[in-house]
Order: C-alpha cells, then structure tokens, then sequence
C-alpha cells in the first residue's frame, strides 16, 4: 500500500469516528458530509502527552472540481479532532471534534517549541482564522486530565507566547481621550496576558501608557 492510499485509509477512519459524540461545537457526523466528489485533503498531526491533535483542511483551499466554480473551504472540510491514540492506529475514542470555516494551526505550538525547546506541552494552543482580522485561540490542557482551559476571540493576530503556560495578546486600547490627534501608528495597545493552569485560565491585562500625541489639545 503506498502512502498515498495508507492517507486516504487513514482519512476515512477519522472522520467515520466523528460520529463519536463531543463537546457542544463538535463536528458533523459521517452522514452531514459530502461524499458527492472526492476531492484532496490534508492531515497535519501533532501528539502531546499521549494525545493526538489531527487537523484536516483541503489540500488546495482554492480549487475548483469537476468544473463547479464552489472553493474547497465552502464544503467545510476544516477539521480539528482530538483523541487519544498515540500512535496511527484506528483504535481508540475521539475527545474532540471540531469543525470550522476558517482554518485551524499549530502556529502558536511551533512559537512555543522554537522560543523554549521541548517542554512537557502541558497546554495545547491551536489558532483559528476566520477570515479578515477574525481569530480564535482555543487552549487545551492535557494534564492531568484532558480539559478545554480557553476559548478566547480576538479581532488580532498579534499575540506572542511568553512561557509554556502564557500567552499575550496586543488589544488596541480605544478608550483613552485625544487619540484623534494621534495616527493609527501612535494608538497604544494594551498587554492581555493569559496564564494557564490544568483546570482554568487567569487574565491580567496591563494598560498602555497614553501617548504623547493624545495629551495635545
């Protein structure tokens, strides 16, 4: 069997096993996809403490088939789906599985391992971009036990891993009076910090100093 059939076989076992309940944004059963056209997918896999985090996603965003002039994103085939093989294997049982019309990453992870080398990975950060300036961060904890820590919404992708347990966003602070003086270059941002722990997540946020141009009259 060459890799490209062992792909395809692995494929149709993960997303038969999406019919396997989840949390309340799962996935779509096996019978809410469309199996009308093949076309090509995508798996991107990584495991942290024995569990593996799959994310599906065409393999050309883009593409057109069978001459429908439809975009592979609009059939929904981004997934995330989590479970707890640690191996390829088709046995064992789902925890997650999401869906999403955006695209989801392992960009924050790849931050995280470049920025402090190999950690415990405790915490699973996975991005998802919806488009324009729409992101989300979903956090997960993966000890002691498999819990979802984080959901968080934000109209950035500026963020910036400080710690294995810590992430921080640049929020654009609109409040302060007399920005109208200043250019969109001089507006202040605010420091969002999100400190992980197994079973929740902890905010602090740090106001920006107010620029000289808005102290003008």
């Amino acid at each position: 069997m060459n890799d490209c059939m062992k792909r395809l076989v692995l494929l149709i076992a993960i997303i038969l096993s999406l019919a396997v309940s989840g949390h309340s944004q799962a996935g779509p059963s096996q019978y809410e996809l469309d199996y009308s056209f093949a076309r090509p997918l995508t798996i991107e896999t990584r495991i942290f403490n024995g569990l593996r985090f799959n994310i599906i996603k065409p393999k050309d965003p883009s593409a057109t088939f069978e001459g429908s002039r439809w975009m592979a994103e609009l059939w929904g085939d981004n997934y995330l789906i989590i479970d707890v093989r640690s191996d390829y294997s088709n046995s064992g049982s789902v925890l997650v599985a999401e869906r999403t019309e955006g695209e989801f990453s392992f960009a924050a992870m790849d931050e995280m391992a470049a920025k402090f080398g190999d950690q415990d990975e405790s915490y699973v950060v996975i991005t998802e971009w919806n488009g324009g300036r729409d992101y989300w961060y979903h956090v997960y904890s993966t000890r002691p036990k498999f819990k979802k820590i984080l959901e968080l919404n934000s109209t950035s992708d500026y963020y910036e891993v400080i710690a294995p347990n810590q992430l921080k966003f640049f929020v654009m602070n609109e409040d302060i009076e007399g920005l109208e003086n200043c250019s969109m270059a001089e507006w202040p941002y605010d420091d969002l910090i999100y400190t992980f722990f197994p079973d929740r997540t902890e905010q602090e946020t740090i106001k920006a100093e107010v620029p000289e141009c808005a102290k003008k009259n």
